[in-house]
């Protein structure tokens, strides 16, 4: 950025070359030369680039470059061989050395052992994203409370703080083990020679996460779940990160809606809406998760358990055998499956959820079935535990299609 170093034009006179974007890595609006911490992870820039040991004086910056005196090759004795305006003596740690050269300061994971740095740290990050919870009032890039301070977690009191240390338990650091990485069951298998990182380091979106534990690998951050719904962030938000998936276009996108598609069933129902198929998250197996479909009938009615007009039609004979030994009348028999098909769906028992019940309904007119009227009813009675499956029978009008 040093317009020193790169020899452009700086007609703002701030020091960094006006052709220079300046890097902003967590995208909080805050360029990482402005950024107390410019990954997010809750670990000051100071401690992870290893200044604060050797007492560099960030406050300095005479030719505001953005790079202090005591490091900028301008302003401080020493060698700059590549040509980055820095000390080569004091460049940012880079722990585990990726290849793409991401520096700890600017890493979610410092050390490749696919723990999360803000995880190692003891910090608090409830959706699992890697970047740490909290508000940042002042504007300054670090959470306002909850940041990390020295002493960092060291387990094994070995001197190197937990987020960069390979084996937090034992202080010999030997490359015995156990490493950390085994306590990750999601990173099984992916340390193929057992050094404690990962050994496929591919990263597309450079946040220091490998992709193959990476569950937002086009996305800043580990992508956790932020509305606690069983979804991740990733699949949520979209192809866009700029412009996040709002199914229902309330102004709440999909990721922080608990609710996506406005249908009143809570998205982490429906996600595992029937849970004895092989896609419990889309009952109707039409490609679209139920949470994002607002007609709870559709998705439900050819869900596990339902019977079409095929499977009546099998039972016809059945019937008819029953019927003709006993001397009776088949006709009302047969009117009675054609005409009112007996639903079952397996669903989570919520206060709301009673599903097509035979009185009180109303017409869905986008489909023509009738449907249970949630409203007229309120709470049922004897509910079961919330997540207790059970079958609870329904009824529509439709000759058994669904």
């Amino acid at each position: 950025y040093d317009v020193d170093v790169t020899g452009g034009n700086d007609t703002d006179n701030d020091g960094v070359d006006d052709a220079v974007t300046a890097t902003d890595t967590d995208n909080d609006g805050n360029a990482d030369h402005l950024d107390l911490d410019s990954d997010s992870d809750g670990i000051p820039d100071e401690i992870e680039a290893g200044y604060d040991a050797v007492g560099v004086n960030f406050t300095q910056d005479s030719d505001a470059d953005g790079i202090p005196d005591d490091m900028d090759i301008d302003q401080a004795d020493g060698v700059d061989a590549d040509n980055n305006g820095i000390v080569d003596a004091l460049q940012p740690v880079n722990t585990d050395g990726d290849i793409l050269g991401i520096a700890d300061f600017r890493d979610l994971d410092s050390d490749n052992d696919s723990l999360l740095d803000v995880t190692e740290a003891g910090l608090v990050d409830d959706d699992e994203d890697g970047l740490v919870d909290g508000d940042d009032a002042n504007g300054d890039g670090i959470v306002d409370t909850g940041a990390a301070t020295v002493p960092l977690p060291d387990s094994d009191n070995d001197g190197l703080p937990d987020y960069i240390d390979l084996e937090s338990t034992n202080p010999a650091n030997d490359g015995t083990g156990p490493f950390d990485i085994e306590s990750n069951p999601d990173a099984t298998g992916l340390d193929a020679d057992n050094d404690g990182v990962i050994d496929d380091t591919a990263d597309i979106d450079m946040d220091g996460v490998p992709d193959v534990v990476d569950r937002a690998p086009n996305l800043f951050g580990a992508a956790g779940d932020s509305d606690n719904d069983g979804v991740s962030d990733a699949d949520e938000i979209g192809d866009d990160p700029n412009n996040p998936l709002d199914t229902d276009n309330d102004g709440t996108p999909d990721f922080l809606d608990t609710d996506s598609d406005n249908d009143g069933f809570p998205d982490a129902l429906e996600e595992v809406g029937c849970p004895l198929t092989s896609n419990p998250g889309d009952c109707n197996n039409d490609g679209i998760p139920d949470r994002l479909q607002s007609d709870v009938l559709e998705t439900a009615v050819t869900g596990a358990g339902s019977l079409g007009l095929f499977s009546l039609l099998m039972l016809l004979p059945l019937v008819f055998r029953k019927l003709r030994s006993h001397g009776g009348s088949v006709l009302p028999a047969v009117a009675v499956l054609l005409v009112s098909a007996q639903v079952f769906t397996v669903k989570p028992a919520l206060a709301h959820d009673a599903f097509y019940a035979g009185r009180d309904v109303i017409r869905d007119e986008l489909n023509g079935y009738l449907k249970y009227n949630e409203g007229s009813h309120g709470e049922r009675e004897g509910l079961r535990q919330e997540n207790e499956l059970f079958f609870y029978p329904g009824w529509y009008a439709g000759l058994g299609f669904g």
